[in-house]
């Protein structure tokens, strides 16, 4: 997944809790005591080294009893033999003994082992850099480090863990039972699944567990003056492959390249097909350009100047559901009559994948994978958004409507639904499916060579992700990432409504948040964090000089800089010096505040190119003009940035508080100056890209509401027994245009509410109604009874009782999401009995939040896999899609005038929207009326008729509804029925 903001897995954010509570803890257990003052941190090495000649250096081991007996833990340890210990009685195999190993011709030493190792994530995602140094004390110590561990290309497996451990339940772990070690050594772990397999371990192991697979890519050592050997091997993980394969191979075969009549004009400037042509022999990719420009060059364009071929190798399937997409295609352009050839870019990377990456030969499985899927890799677009520069690159794009096509035979560009209410007007763009034209990519194969002539895989990725960014004038920075061993394509441009997004497609968008001093009351637990230490910092380069004199303004935009996202954080201050930049041409005179109106002269050349570029109706053509294109750029640029941050400012406008406000920000500001280092106890299970969020009592005020944590790099390192984590982090501006800004939508999936140090509501903007009465003296004055669910949504009847629970003061209609197995955001909750407390905030008002069950012993809500389910609240919601995330929306009625897909209510009210959800506020607030000063009562749910969840009546028309309906009890439920 290419999208910048994922969240943690649950295993790891349940373990950074479980942490927090047992440090946090007032009385703690003799367990508690034992973990808190004896953790300590383990490392692993492991050689994939097999002997194939018997007797070599003098040793009797072959095949893999030299790697099995002389694995480097606890000194060195053996799995046949197991961990050495004693010391040799001058008899017997001197290397099955702890001193002696090697033999006494220093005298009886120690047997080797790691004394230091260090892993840290490079500037390209997960690729990993591992250092270890390794101590030997005599020669044949030194042979045998030699052989297993100091072959350059070999594999090897460095792991790491922490001895002992509490797991999510609370079950305490004193030995650390997770390794890989045997699956290694014994072939087993195979090279396609050994990413999947070590993540598995992490989670299995709640973080406490981590590796790296890779290969020894240098190795150095030093003899010292008591005859020991200091030794430091250099292990790269997998992924490093990318900067030593080379694109511009040429395997056996060349084609046959057409002879032209000479052309008696000097020096001509060379066309689109000339330049193809000169490369039909260099490499294999000129060799895959040009077969396929011959095949397209006597097509006769279509209408809009495009011809695709329609030969079977023309076709590749991008896409999940296997449906096949156009991979090369030829626009005929008037004006200069230039033709120019495009690849669309998922099949180039499938290319590079076929052509260039070899195969472990045991298993078939490529070395390095690419992640071209077209549903995967998503990015950030603007309303006007085009290629200004058809000589790098191109994508289907209709506006104005339909006025302005450009290249619209081709796959679409927009995501389905970009740009409309299913994503709240925010527009995405799917990368795979934009068209590189080939001349670039032939030039950029020329430009890149090294001192060898050769050019790396990396880099020519790299390039054309330069770019297609430099072609949509940097509203996206595309570059290339390591996951493992698979490359991905990371925009750094920041999605709009993120969370949606990943949420729908199936990620995480839970944020973890670590205490950083001192205790915290959350939720009737006290915390303490397991932070070591905290470092904050600016990291200025020349280039954001702009971005930070501007957003040290109030308006936060200039031509050229987009400081919105910083002048956020200057909220409410003015510098005296320079209280306002302005636009130079903007009139004085504030307009109405349209584009057209502000900058109508950029407009004006705007649509003068978009004109020439369209492929209008009537046969017209786009014109290809150098000229034109070179300095539209400029004026793409201009309109671009000045159309985002509009757009900002508007969604600022809008939002109904200060602290709304503050989390809006562009997203193509990018990642901001701002770097946050936080060093703790060992933790693992998390990625580069994922973020987070951090206690915000020791940060600026004006911080917590306008910024994010994204990991940028990740160190682990072992050493005098301890495991210590380090995350390096930037800082990006909140998820901007989102929910989590201005929508109705609730954020079902973040974390508990938490304060420092006391059990005092806490003041501010957002207020906590805890309950301090123990749950049993919380009163049971609400029932939730569920009687459809059709799989779109559930319905349900809630009856709030008097306070003696002898009388049903109400009834009121319920939506909720389906039930989905419990899974938190896509499900409602399981039945059984809740405790709720009175909450208020600027976006609900006052409502209720369902703060534990029965079953969590009041203080959860468990849910799956094995995640608590959180944020379930009762707030306003005239219907379960696009509203709820597991959560209840109350009503009066069930609303028959609207029918959902089902043929059932769609929603509570009277009719959705309006007056739905002035009337589901309405409802709301008669519950608050009625128990809002209780601060904390109880609520059963169950389903009608003793039916589980399963078997509830997915159809108004089932039976056991109509009697239902016709009760006079419920008869206001049923209105219009």
């Amino acid at each position: 997944m290419n999208i910048v903001g994922e969240g943690f897995p649950d295993e790891i954010i349940n373990q950074i809790d479980q942490r927090q509570k047992k440090i946090g803890s007032a009385n703690r257990t003799n367990q508690e005591l034992t973990w808190m003052n004896s953790k300590t941190g383990w490392v692993r090495l492991v050689s994939s080294v097999n002997v194939t000649q018997a007797g070599i250096r003098d040793l009797p081991y072959t095949g893999d009893e030299l790697a099995k007996n002389f694995i480097l833990f606890n000194g060195t340890t053996s799995t046949i033999t197991g961990p050495r210990a004693g010391v040799w009685p001058g008899e017997g195999n001197f290397n099955n003994y702890a001193y002696g190993l090697g033999g006494t011709e220093f005298g009886l030493r120690p047997m080797p082992g790691i004394s230091y190792a260090e892993t840290k994530n490079e500037n390209r995602g997960s690729l990993r850099t591992s250092t270890v140094k390794v101590t030997c004390y005599n020669r044949q110590q030194f042979d045998i480090i030699d052989l297993l561990y100091l072959r350059l290309g070999y594999s090897v497996l460095l792991e790491w863990g922490n001895s002992s451990f509490f797991y999510n339940n609370g079950t305490y772990e004193e030995n650390n039972p997770f390794s890989l070690a045997n699956d290694f050594l014994n072939g087993t772990l195979k090279y396609d699944s050994y990413p999947q397999t070590l993540q598995e371990k992490r989670l299995a192991s709640n973080g406490n567990y981590d590796a790296v697979i890779g290969k020894v890519v240098n190795f150095n050592w030093s003899f010292n003056d008591d005859g020991s050997y200091d030794i430091t091997i250099i292990i790269k993980s997998m992924g490093d492959i990318i900067e030593s394969l080379k694109t511009n191979i040429l395997l056996p075969g060349t084609v046959e390249v057409a002879v032209d009549p000479p052309v008696e004009e000097e020096n001509p400037e060379p066309t689109p097909e000339d330049v193809i042509k000169s490369f039909a022999n260099a490499h294999e990719i000129g060799k895959w350009f040009y077969k396929n420009q011959q095949i397209l060059a006597p097509l006769g364009p279509g209408n809009d100047g495009i011809s695709t071929s329609t030969t079977t190798d023309n076709y590749y399937s991008g896409y999940d559901d296997g449906r096949k997409s156009v991979a090369f295609i030829k626009q005929v352009f008037e004006g200069e009559g230039s033709t120019q050839y495009y690849v669309k870019f998922g099949y180039f990377l499938a290319f590079l994948s076929k052509k260039i990456i070899p195969y472990v030969d045991n298993e078939q499985v490529k070395l390095l994978t690419i992640n071209n899927r077209v549903a995967s890799n998503i990015i950030y677009t603007l309303p006007r958004q085009i290629s200004s520069n058809p000589g790098i690159c191109a994508f289907k794009s209709s506006f104005g409507n339909g006025k302005y096509k450009f290249y619209d035979e081709v796959d679409e560009f927009a995501v389905p639904g970009s740009g409309t209410t299913k994503f709240q007007g925010n527009r995405y763009g799917y990368v795979m499916n934009i068209y590189i034209n080939l001349v670039y990519i032939l030039n950029q194969l020329d430009s890149l060579k090294d001192e060898k002539g050769k050019v790396s895989l990396y880099d020519l990725i790299a390039s054309i992700c330069q770019g297609i960014s430099d072609s949509t004038r940097n509203v996206n920075l595309l570059e290339p990432a390591i996951e493992e061993k698979e490359v991905i394509i990371i925009d750094q441009t920041v999605l709009p409504d993120r969370d949606k997004l990943l949420s729908n497609l199936g990620k995480s968008t839970k944020t973890a948040v670590f205490d950083v001093y001192g205790l915290y009351y959350n939720t009737g637990n006290t915390t303490s964090g397991f932070i070591r230490d905290l470092n904050f910092v600016t990291s200025v380069s020349p280039n954001l000089a702009t971005m930070i004199t501007v957003g040290s303004t109030s308006n936060g935009y200039v031509l050229g800089a987009d400081s919105t996202a910083l002048s956020r954080m200057n909220n409410g201050l003015k510098d005296r010096f320079k209280p306002e930049i302005k636009n130079v041409g903007v009139p004085e005179t504030p307009s109405t505040g349209s584009l057209e109106a502000d900058y109508k002269e950029v407009i004006l050349a705007f649509n003068t190119f978009l004109a020439e570029m369209s492929n209008g109706s009537g046969g017209t053509k786009a014109t290809w003009n150098q000229e034109a294109i070179d300095a539209f750029s400029v004026c793409q640029t201009q309109l671009l940035e000045y159309s985002q941050a509009k757009q900002t400012q508007t969604a600022q406008a809008k939002a109904t508080t200060a602290e709304q406000a503050a989390n809006i920000s562009s997203p193509n500001a990018g990642f901001l100056p701002f770097d946050l280092q936080l060093t703790m106890d060992g933790l693992s299970g998390f990625k580069v890209y994922q973020k987070y969020t951090i206690d915000t009592a020791f940060l600026p005020t004006n911080y917590p509401t306008a910024l994010e944590f994204i990991i940028k790099g990740i160190s682990q390192k072992i050493e005098k027994n301890q495991w210590i984590t380090t995350l390096e982090s930037f800082a990006i501006a909140k998820n901007p245009f989102g929910a989590s800004s201005i929508s109705e939508v609730e954020t079902n999936s973040g974390t508990s509410p938490r304060q420092r140090g006391t059990t005092q509501t806490p003041t501010g903007p957002v207020a906590y109604y805890q309950s301090n009465l123990p749950p049993d003296q919380a009163k049971d004055r609400a029932t939730l009874t569920r009687i459809l669910d059709d799989g779109t949504q559930t319905l349900g009847i809630l009856e709030i009782w008097d306070a003696n629970h002898s009388k049903i003061l109400y009834r009121l209609a319920t939506v909720e999401l389906p039930w989905k197995d419990n899974k938190n955001g896509e499900s409602c909750i399981p039945t059984g009995t809740y405790l709720l407390n009175s909450r208020q905030n600027a976006k609900y008002g006052k409502h209720f939040w369902l703060v534990g069950s029965e079953l969590g012993q009041w203080k959860r809500i468990p849910g799956t896999n094995p995640s608590d389910r959180s944020w379930v609240l009762m707030h306003t919601a005239p219907k379960a899609p696009g509203w709820l995330q597991g959560c209840i929306g109350p009503g009066p009625q069930f609303d028959f005038k609207r029918k959902n897909s089902k043929g059932n209510p769609d929603g509570i009210g009277t009719n959705y929207l309006n007056p739905a959800k002035s009337e589901s506020t309405a409802a709301l607030n008669k519950v608050v009326d009625t128990l809002y000063a209780d601060k904390g009562f109880k609520m059963k749910i169950v389903n009608g008729w003793g039916l589980a969840s399963a078997a509830l009546p997915k159809s108004i028309n089932d039976d056991k509804i109509k009697t239902l309906a016709a009760d006079a009890r419920f008869k206001d439920l049923f209105k219009g029925m």
